[in-house]
């Protein structure tokens, strides 16, 4: 793409690299499955200030055309009424696997037309960025990777795949111990070190302890108290009530895996128990994991963590859990007692 319309000239009949088509703008069907709000606003702008809508590019596929860029501009112009519409076929893109997954997930959605984007905005950018640009991350994703995950996960990665394919890891190195070298200290000024583990999903001995219950949380009305346990329980880390709603867009909100445990005297909620669960490869995450000071060493983190993995999802092939090596509450001797097992260790340099 991007190459300059001028070059039609030097195309042959029999090496034709694009085609310019004239359209009804409602026989493109987008496999862009999502629209930003923000880049909507922008296609308005750049539209209204140019009087010119740029370069559309589509693809032919199982006999029906769907665009592959410019589907803000190509809403916009459904909007405004433009009925009508230049577009680009790069022929070589018909064969695009990616493009290909893309066109064949609109039609199972049940696409037809860009018209049908119409309730399916975000609100901003990093809303899109989370369920648009993960979804396309993850369409491309072989079978084969995703086997290769599942058969050892915390070999694979320092993160769930879900994070492992989000992750921006610009300016720093992510390496496992296997591959670590202390020379590597020359070149960056910060090191941490992680535990990852895995639990098999078999022969979960779920722990309940006399005054204390589990509670599913319920976020609209737990909100401030999922929040409130969070940052009492670190020093050093402050989470927002939107971090926590964010958590919930997620695809891999699971609210089964969002619990508290209460004291049954005083009806206080002691403990949070935050997991998700990637339907991708089948795989439940525990993420946070806090008893409040006052209630440590009472094994409260294991009737927690054993409940969490009691209540996940029945077609859940694993569990992962990671957490800082030198963490003086020394939460990996609680995750091997409810089962976890691993040596893969993993050191972020900055």
């Amino acid at each position: 793409m991007g190459t300059n319309m001028d070059q039609e000239e030097k195309n042959t009949t029999r090496d034709i690299r694009y085609k310019y088509l004239l359209l009804p703008i409602e026989s493109i069907i987008p496999q862009q499955h999502y629209l930003s709000k923000e880049k909507l606003d922008k296609a308005k702008i750049y539209i209204d200030n140019n009087q010119d809508y740029g370069k559309i590019y589509v693809i032919e596929y199982k006999n029906k055309i769907f665009s592959v860029d410019g589907h803000h501009r190509l809403f916009y112009l459904y909007q405004q009424g433009i009925r009508v519409v230049k577009v680009i076929c790069e022929v070589n893109d018909n064969n695009n696997v990616l493009y290909q997954r893309l066109a064949d997930e609109s039609i199972r959605i049940g696409f037809h037309s860009i018209k049908d984007l119409e309730n399916r905005i975000l609100a901003s950018d990093k809303e899109y960025e989370m369920i648009w640009i993960d979804k396309c991350q993850m369409l491309l994703l072989s079978e084969d990777e995703k086997v290769k995950y599942i058969n050892n996960p915390c070999r694979y990665s320092a993160l769930p795949l879900y994070k492992e394919l989000r992750y921006n890891k610009d300016d720093i190195l992510v390496i496992h111990d296997t591959n670590y070298s202390v020379s590597l200290l020359n070149q960056y000024h910060a090191h941490q070190v992680f535990f990852r583990l895995y639990h098999s999903m078999k022969n979960i001995a779920k722990i309940n302890i006399a005054g204390y219950k589990i509670k599913i949380c319920h976020i609209e009305e737990d909100l401030e108290s999922i929040q409130k346990i969070i940052n009492l329980s670190y020093v050093h880390i402050r989470i927002s009530l939107d971090e926590i709603i964010w958590m919930t867009k997620d695809r891999v909100y699971d609210s089964s895996l969002w619990m508290f445990i209460i004291d049954e005297i005083t009806n206080q909620k002691i403990a949070l128990g935050i997991g998700h669960y990637d339907q991708t490869v089948r795989e439940v995450i525990l993420d946070w994991i806090q008893v409040l000071p006052e209630f440590r060493n009472h094994g409260l983190g294991k009737m927690l963590v054993t409940n969490m993995l009691y209540n996940s999802p029945k077609d859940a092939l694993f569990a992962t859990v990671s957490g800082e090596c030198n963490n003086q509450q020394v939460p990996e001797s609680l995750y091997r007692s409810c089962g976890f097992t691993g040596t893969d260790i993993w050191h972020i340099l900055k």
